[in-house]
């Protein structure tokens, strides 16, 4: 859902279409197994996304926006990396806390400012239908092997 979210944020506009699809090497009754999809907006824009929940060898979260002129990536904060036994490397951590600590308590004092503030922020009622709407006909999708319109009703006036 994430995804859909940061989708929906970044480029400014409705999901409007998605494919899913799942590597015939993964065993299909297992949570987590690795999927791939492919969005579509409403403003013609297209966003692959590559989620595999069970990954063994750690957390990894990792993004990149490809425009016209140019990418922007999101990197982990790197903390500690070890030199030994002829080899380099950066550990993954096991879960998300050590990537999102940070972000979470920043969210936390935003949302008690917006409430003392009485002015509203952060995601709303119509994101979270929106992502869930975009997960359901995911799972369409996924089942039935093809691509999927993405459908919202028309958003209440609050949200326009």
């Amino acid at each position: 859902m994430h995804e859909f979210d940061i989708a929906r944020w970044i480029l400014d506009a409705e999901l409007t279409g998605i494919q899913v699809f799942r590597p015939r090497a993964a065993r299909q009754d297992a949570p987590g197994a690795p999927v791939f999809l492919v969005l579509e907006t409403s403003k013609g824009q297209l966003v692959s996304a590559e989620i595999f929940v069970g990954a063994a060898y750690g957390y990894d979260v990792r993004g990149e926006l490809v425009c016209e002129k140019g990418t922007v990536s999101l990197r982990a904060p790197v903390h500690t990396e070890t030199n030994a036994d002829l080899t380099n490397g950066i550990a993954y951590p096991a879960d998300w806390r050590p990537r999102f600590a940070d972000a979470y308590r920043l969210q936390a004092h935003a949302w008690i400012r917006a409430i003392e503030s009485g002015t509203p922020a952060g995601a709303s009622a119509w994101d979270g239908y929106a992502a869930a709407a975009a997960a359901e006909a995911g799972l369409q999708s996924l089942a039935e092997g093809r691509h999927t319109a993405i459908r919202l009703v028309e958003p209440p006036a609050i949200f326009r």
